[in-house]
């Protein structure tokens, strides 16, 4: 007959400047599951990658440049800074976004939520806005294409 995990845990007392503690004696059997459950835990914590990952919605057929730049599907504001190069950008869902290019040829979309504040150039820049409302601004040489957009159910 086995007894189960918790049955071979037992009291034992400990006499210690006339005072009396009672400890519980943990078999090892549960002290080895505590163990393993436990650096599973941490290793998911500090071994995994926590970074956002790309939600997959496409800019007008294309997919974010990086996972940090792609914020649909998300119920917003987001804050997306592009990179100097050509970067695509996708806002979010709820809209209010703050995004910047930082240059480069970049294609943006700003996501179906409105009233965004968009920023491209220098360089060329494609940019759907969202919802509407939108505040788009082009610094700088380079050729800019501002579209204001009204989602549907695909971008």
């Amino acid at each position: 007959m086995h007894a189960s995990l918790l049955d071979s845990m037992r009291p034992v007392d400990h006499v210690t400047a006339g005072l009396t503690r009672r400890r519980v004696r943990i078999s090892s059997a549960l002290r080895r599951a505590v163990i393993m459950a436990s650096a599973t835990y941490a290793l998911g914590l500090v071994g995994g990658n926590h970074s956002a990952q790309s939600i997959g919605a496409p800019c007008k057929g294309k997919p974010a440049s990086d996972p940090t730049l792609d914020a649909s599907y998300q119920p917003g504001p987001a804050i997306l800074e592009g990179t100097p190069g050509a970067d695509v950008i996708i806002g979010s869902e709820g809209g209010r976004d703050l995004i910047n290019g930082n240059g480069g040829d970049d294609f943006v979309c700003g996501g179906p939520g409105g009233h965004n504040r968009i920023t491209v150039g220098p360089g060329d820049a494609v940019v759907f806005g969202g919802g509407g409302h939108e505040r788009i601004t082009g610094i700088g040489p380079g050729n800019f294409t501002f579209v204001e957009a009204h989602w549907g159910t695909t971008r």
